[in-house]
């Protein structure tokens, strides 16, 4: 497991790759609202990524965290923009790539 943040421009490019790996754990910021997880698995489906796991701890106020492992050895977009997709939802206030296998 690589541990990667993604916090830098050097970052997106390495990311560009396809063949960087087959799973990423990614962590979610939210606000509390209805609907949020459903609109972000929509943008998994919809990308050909796959669900291995899902945790969410309980909102403080009003803000929740959500990790996700997806394989994402079949997205049929790059990660760096399957992620921008992911925070074009309104209320995720952050996301981050914490792992990649």
């Amino acid at each position: 497991l690589v541990v990667v943040p993604f916090t830098s421009i050097r970052m997106i490019f390495i990311l560009s790759s396809r063949e960087f790996g087959r799973k990423a754990k990614v962590m979610l910021k939210t606000l509390n609202c209805k609907g949020i997880l459903s609109n972000v698995l929509n943008i998994i489906a919809t990308h050909e990524g796959n669900v291995l796991t899902i945790n969410q701890d309980l909102p403080i106020q009003n803000i929740a965290y959500i990790s996700i492992m997806i394989e994402i050895d079949k997205l049929n977009i790059t990660l760096p923009k399957f992620i921008e997709e992911i925070k074009s939802i309104k209320e995720i206030k952050n996301v981050e790539i914490l792992a990649i296998e």
